[in-house]
């Protein structure tokens, strides 16, 4: 989902009918807080017109936006409209990865109020998971490629080295022991950063919960957790598959724990059989326990 919008990121509009919103953006916005009453409104700039993200504050990701104007992609110029943007529209006529793909628009003010109560909506926790689970499956396999890259350049140093070029033939015709002491720190090397490895290696849990903490519409923390199997085989057609809503009292063991060490530490940061953290509210912790 290319097109998704952090809350956390979002700068309330404190009141939609201000003048600097143009007259056809604050009547539809206007008549869309009629529908979603606990409703907010962020300013956003983009295809040379203001918008507004719409969304609730108690979860990770907007709605989507509404605006007015011409938003189509045709040479000539064609008449205004009330725009609704959200994932939930699949329009043929544009490609896929063009924004314009979840636009529907419409000259009627009924009709385009019609289309947010239609497409418009919270996303669930397993669209949440798919659409932020992109930058914690880098880091999985990120931490993974750096550790057998060491290996290999570890590997690199001794295979194309002369020295080892004459060990071989040397062993191969008395089976004697390392000539140089040089060769002998580079193979001393490879056997460390291997045995490193395979220490990482028993860290390395792939079976991935994406925790999305949020709150009731009467303030009450949850945390909403769907798991996918292996982050590091993901594909765009796998579904995360939601466990439940917990409270903080009802959460499994091993998830409180890893995510008591995730809230201490800095977003954006990966911890090997640990998880990631991509915001406070959206973390991905690793499930599993770590081989002894």
């Amino acid at each position: 989902m290319a097109f998704t919008y952090l809350v956390e990121d979002c700068e309330s509009v404190p009141d939609i009918t201000y003048q600097d919103l143009p007259m056809y953006l604050r009547m539809f916005a206007t008549r869309v807080k009629r529908l979603f009453p606990r409703a907010e409104f962020s300013l956003y700039h983009n295809h040379g017109y203001k918008n507004l993200l719409v969304y609730h504050p108690n979860k990770p990701l907007c709605m989507g936006w509404i605006g007015y104007g011409d938003y189509t992609s045709q040479d000539e110029v064609s008449e205004d409209k009330f725009v609704v943007f959200s994932e939930n529209i699949r329009s043929r006529v544009y490609s896929s990865g063009s924004y314009q793909q979840h636009i529907s628009a419409s000259i009627d003010l009924e009709r385009a109020i019609k289309n947010v109560s239609k497409y418009m909506r919270d996303y669930s926790v397993e669209s949440v998971a798919k659409a932020l689970s992109g930058e914690a499956r880098i880091e999985w396999h990120k931490e993974k490629s750096d550790s057998q890259n060491e290996i290999n350049s570890a590997f690199n140093i001794i295979r194309y080295d002369n020295d080892l070029r004459d060990e071989l033939i040397r062993l191969h015709a008395t089976g004697h022991m390392f000539i140089t002491e040089k060769l002998q720190r580079k193979v001393d090397e490879l056997a460390a950063v291997y045995d490193m490895e395979r220490d990482a290696s028993k860290y390395r849990l792939n079976c991935v919960s994406m925790v999305c903490v949020t709150s009731t519409l009467r303030g009450k923390q949850v945390f909403e957790v769907c798991t996918v199997p292996d982050i590091l085989g993901f594909r765009d057609e796998d579904a995360f598959i939601a466990e439940q809503t917990y409270t903080e009292d009802e959460l499994p063991e091993d998830l409180r724990g890893k995510l008591g060490v995730l809230n201490i530490t800095e977003k954006k940061q990966f911890v090997p059989g640990v998880g990631y953290k991509l915001t406070d509210d959206i973390l991905f912790v690793a499930r599993g326990e770590v081989a002894q």
